[in-house]
């Protein structure tokens, strides 16, 4: 019934924007409200024996609901707030005069004016536009009865009481229900802005998860490069090893044993073992890296050897970006500080921030390559792409700095280089979201610092500050 009555007086294009629409709404709810109240005190003019004020709700009542179709008809909503404030004020001194000046009732009811339109418009300068006219009409009133006597009285003792009481009642239910109504626009608001801040808080943890499995799809290739390289050990120290037991069962069987060769066979055997083994658990480290980047973290915060992480994923990207395009060649090199303390981060994340720099350092080399025309592969090139990853203890931060020569940023990009969906990458080549979440998960999860210095064509550095304690 409610949602029938606000269809009908409010105009279609109020609904494209919730903070006007619930301005139309409580609007329309007041115009009605008191419109209906003033039809409802019309009868007590002749109860009061003065039918003046009969008439005088009859006129108000009418106005308020000619307000309503006003608004309807397209009215500007705070041109018919105006003209509500308006009608309101003359007709609350009207009745004040009637009642006996500056004592009546009514003339109570005049601060209803600027509080109405305070709530109406949402607008504290109008308000207070509002409760200065109602001083100087008070003030006006006071002037007149300190040279011209009180007020016309137009009620004998009894209707004096009866008039005093109705006007404090019409008044306490118009306050009330505006309350009401206020509250239960603003509850109502606060619902919708409630649904549309989980709505928000959803699409942000899938945008998340896509960004992590499109960078977890940058390391498959990377992955399976890198966990080549240990199994290859595996596979040859494995070989090996069946070689010496062989020959170490040959030896055994002899009739006379040579101690010397077969401590030696023995020796060798063990070697191998334990490069087996060595090199078994870094194909396994790599395989769990890879499921703890996919996996959602957990938040949990580890002591982290930060130039163990760092060299995880800068090759891991190196090889990544070698997977796509066989013929990308750069430099690439570790400057760690050594004895480096280990600090409590999440490493996934952490994991996650700095695979997402060695992207882009690498990417952006790769595009210098192209720009100036040089093939990547081609050694005698002129230009030889780098990226450089350094570690350093500085006061209370560890601090991780990625440099490369590539193409470099202007002033303005690096302005927006971590706003949500800014890319200078083609259409299809980046999401826009790595850097953004990047920044997040270091100012936000790890109170730290991420900053970025650049010059166009000579190359960037990200600076990464996370504290140490």
């Amino acid at each position: 019934m409610i949602n029938s009555v606000f269809q009908f007086f409010i105009p279609a294009h109020y609904y494209n924007d919730p903070e006007e629409l619930r301005q139309a709404k409580f609007s329309i709810s007041v115009y009605l409200i008191t419109g209906i109240s003033l039809f409802i005190y019309v009868g007590f003019g002749d109860l009061l024996g003065s039918p003046v004020i009969g008439y005088a709700n009859l006129i108000q009542a009418i106005m308020n609901v000619l307000i309503s179709f006003l608004f309807r008809a397209n009215v500007p909503l705070r041109t018919c707030v105006l003209m509500y404030s308006t009608s309101g004020t003359i007709y609350l001194t009207f009745i004040a005069y009637l009642g006996g000046g500056l004592m009546a009732p009514s003339a109570f009811g005049l601060i209803l004016t600027p509080i109405y339109n305070l709530l109406l418009t949402n607008s504290w300068r109008s308000g207070l536009v509002w409760f200065g006219i109602i001083i100087a009409i008070v003030c006006g009133m006071a002037y007149y009865e300190s040279y011209y006597g009180s007020l016309v009285v137009n009620f004998d003792s009894l209707h004096k009481y009866q008039h005093g009481f109705l006007s404090m009642v019409g008044i306490f239910i118009n306050l009330f229900v505006l309350i009401l109504v206020f509250e239960y626009q603003k509850n109502l608001a606060f619902k919708k802005l409630k649904k549309i801040n989980d709505e928000l808080h959803a699409t942000q943890a899938q945008l998340i998860q896509k960004e992590k499995l499109a960078s977890l799809g940058e390391l498959t290739a990377g992955i399976a490069h890198e966990i080549q390289n240990p199994l290859n050990f595996v596979n040859n120290f494995s070989e090996l090893s069946v070689d010496l037991a062989k020959d170490l069962i040959e030896e055994i069987k002899r009739p006379v044993l040579d101690i010397e060769y077969i401590d030696e066979l023995l020796t060798d055997l063990t070697q191998n073992q334990e490069k087996i083994n060595h090199h078994g658990k870094r194909a396994s480290s790599i395989v769990k890296g890879m499921l703890e980047h996919s996996r959602t973290s957990t938040g949990e915060k580890e002591l982290t050897d930060m130039n163990v992480l760092c060299e995880e994923y800068l090759r891991l990207s190196y090889h990544g970006m070698r997977a796509k395009d066989k013929s990308f060649q750069t430099d690439f090199k570790t400057e760690f500080e050594i004895n480096l303390p280990k600090i409590s981060v999440v490493p996934q994340d952490i994991g996650r921030v700095l695979l997402n720099l060695f992207n882009n350092s690498f990417y952006a080399v790769n595009q210098r390559a192209i720009e100036i025309g040089h093939a990547l592969s081609q050694p005698s090139s002129k230009y030889k792409p780098a990226v450089i990853v350094s570690t350093k203890k500085r006061g209370n931060f560890i601090e991780i700095i990625v440099r490369d020569n590539g193409t470099g940023m202007s002033e303005s990009i690096q302005a927006k280089i971590f706003q949500p969906f800014f890319t200078t990458k083609p259409t299809g080549e980046g999401t826009g979201l790595g850097l953004s979440l990047s920044y997040e998960i270091i100012t936000k999860g790890h109170s730290g610092v991420l900053d970025v210095e650049s010059i166009v064509g000579e190359g960037t550095t990200f600076i990464i500050k996370l504290p140490y304690i």
